[in-house]
């Protein structure tokens, strides 16, 4: 786990945002392929989760085996989950007309609420397993960790939402004057600009407060709007081997020179990678089904399922608990996460009051 988060704040990498909040905020009708994504979204973070660690332990002590070989595959095809997040969020908060009162009071609630109470979960359960571990409680260093934006490793998200909302009315302003073309230009040069702004961060070892975060993903946020009111469209067969090649590529970059940068959201294939998964699910008409109605717990699974992984990986570590093989432990821990933090967040849902958080 400590592995694992190491990297992350390297890769920084994961919401009224396309995880927590909802696409039909007083809109008049869901866009199903687009919850369709989102929850496909929301399985990739879990699965990226799942299998990071199984890739970073390789690449910190230099085991590159079939344990690190499936790790890194299944962490590759992953990255694309944040990226997509934002762009949905993009999609259907950019191109309002909505005066800037309305649009703070009208999300604040769903931001704040659940950020306050699950970063305090988490900073209570991070205290309980110090004094679990070893009879103590270091206070500053958890207090620490929730004045730099990361009281557990996957609310950086929402730390980096306070400043991408914070503009957004903002960027609705500056964008009505600007053609489809023209804006889309605009996102290209800020994907870019992003990139830059992450690597300078990585090589310098820079950690920024958290509400700067957002520059790095305003490229993202444009381009969802770009893409989803873009009537060009492209074959679904290119589109999925476009993403495919490019997961594979950051796979076998990640092996050859032996970092986990190239898993980077900023990194241009994953980038790509993200932009055709994104065309794929918007160009296309799905009925409703599953997955679909799965999306409106997107939220919630998103800030439990981390807890849930953590306590299976302490119990796994204790009983050494192992289905004997990497891709079936990854895929069990996968559906048993899943499992659990759907019913967990369908139980807070039903709770009055309660399901503000989530």
């Amino acid at each position: 786990m400590i592995i694992y988060m190491r990297i992350e704040t390297n890769l920084r990498s994961e919401v009224e945002s396309a995880v927590i909040t909802p696409i039909n905020v007083n809109e008049p009708t869901r866009n199903t392929s687009v919850d369709i994504l989102r929850s496909v979204s929301m399985i990739l973070v879990v699965l990226l989760h799942v299998a990071a660690p199984y890739a970073s332990s390789g690449l910190e002590n230099d085991i590159l085996n079939t344990d690190f070989w499936i790790g890194n595959v299944l962490n590759s095809f992953s990255r694309v989950c944040v990226p997509l997040f934002v762009m949905i969020s993009g999609a259907f908060l950019l191109g309002r007309n909505e005066p800037y009162a309305f649009f703070y009071r009208k999300r604040a609630a769903r931001v704040l609420w659940p950020l306050v109470f699950w970063s305090g979960v988490y900073i209570l359960y991070l205290f309980l397993m110090q004094y679990i571990g070893s009879g103590e409680l270091q206070v500053l260093p958890v207090i620490n960790r929730l004045l730099i934006g990361k009281p557990f490793y996957h609310l950086w998200y929402m730390y980096m939402l306070i400043g991408l909302y914070l503009i957004t009315p903002i960027i609705n302003r500056a964008i009505q004057s600007l053609a489809l073309e023209e804006l889309k230009r605009t996102a290209y040069i800020m994907l870019a600009v992003g990139f830059l702004i992450n690597l300078w961060n990585v090589y310098f070892k820079n950690e920024s407060i958290f509400i700067l975060w957002f520059a790095e993903y305003i490229g993202y946020f444009l381009m969802g709007y770009v893409m989803i009111n873009s009537q060009k469209k492209w074959s679904s067969i290119s589109l999925l081997a476009v993403y495919g090649a490019s997961s594979l590529l950051i796979a076998a970059m990640t092996y050859f020179f032996k970092s986990p940068f190239f898993y980077n959201y900023l990194f241009p294939l994953v980038t790509v990678a993200s932009l055709t998964i994104f065309k794929l699910f918007t160009q296309r008409s799905f009925h409703d089904n599953w997955l679909s109605r799965f999306s409106k717990l997107t939220l919630g699974v998103y800030l439990i399922h981390a807890g849930i992984l953590d306590v299976m990986r302490l119990l796994g570590d204790r009983f050494q608990l192992t289905a004997g093989f990497t891709l079936f432990d990854i895929l069990i821990k996968l559906c048993l996460v899943i499992g659990i933090s759907v019913a967990m967040a369908s139980i807070i849902s039903r709770i009055p009051k309660l399901n503000k958080v989530i």
